[in-house]
């Protein structure tokens, strides 16, 4: 048996089992009568529509432990629109995080100049001078 998770919109959905030999003539007047007996229905799935005059088992194999999500959509209407692959939230969620790290990013940019330089622990030489006993020699005359 395939199972047919259809959905039309994210409200209206319901699972539908049929097997893979089912002619899908049977098969789109089943998910009408399930869904809305007035509704005039075409299956799509894999963002193919699938054919009145074809079996089940042409568009997803001869395995019979297939789940599928099937689309239902008014003839002559087109494709369904595709799902969103992130959620809004999630994609909030990721802009937030991304404008975060571009922040940071260019305050560490900011803050990449060389003033450490010129203080006394980034001195090459102070070891050398402190064992010698000669850190702080003045030159000048007192």
């Amino acid at each position: 048996m395939v199972l047919l998770h259809v959905k039309r919109g994210d409200e209206s959905q319901f699972l539908l089992q049929a097997p893979g030999s089912t002619e899908l003539e049977e098969l789109t007047v089943q998910v009408a009568r399930v869904y809305n007996g007035r509704l005039k229905a075409q299956l799509w799935w894999a963002a193919k529509e699938l054919r009145r005059t074809k079996k089940l088992s042409d568009y997803v194999g001869k395995n019979e432990k297939t789940k599928i999500i099937a689309k239902i959509q008014q003839r002559g209407q087109g494709a369904p629109a595709r799902e969103p692959i992130i959620s809004s939230e999630e994609q909030k969620q990721l802009m937030l995080y991304y404008h975060r790290r571009q922040e940071e990013l260019k305050r560490l940019e900011e803050n990449d100049d060389d003033a450490y330089l010129n203080s006394p622990w980034a001195d090459n030489t102070a070891l050398k001078r402190h064992f010698h006993g000669v850190k702080d020699i003045k030159w000048r005359p007192r």
